[in-house]
């Protein structure tokens, strides 16, 4: 197995911290996730859009995203997807 990113970066002198996507590295709160999880759309296959955690991130990359996912969805019939905000802010 390879380096992770942040070994990559720091055996080349760049300083780099991994910080993760928050909506990944949080406690799971399973009673939460059953009550969430019984009104995301149904369908298979499933696809979850992690657009960024800054503002421009997701401005630049969410247009692109969705365009992906329809064009996806249009040769999987049944498709469903769920686009997750890293914040409330960006929700």
């Amino acid at each position: 197995m390879g380096a992770s990113e942040e070994e990559w970066f720091n055996d080349r002198k760049i300083p780099a911290r991994f910080l993760g996507h928050e909506s990944m590295n949080r406690p799971l709160d399973e009673a939460a996730l059953r009550e969430i999880a019984s009104g995301m759309p149904r369908g298979n296959p499933r696809m979850a859009i992690f657009p960024g955690s800054r503002t421009q991130e997701v401005q630049g990359n969410l247009r692109f995203f969705v365009d992906v996912f329809t064009e996806l969805q249009g040769r999987h019939h049944g498709m469903t997807g769920l686009i997750v905000a890293a914040s409330p802010e960006l929700a």
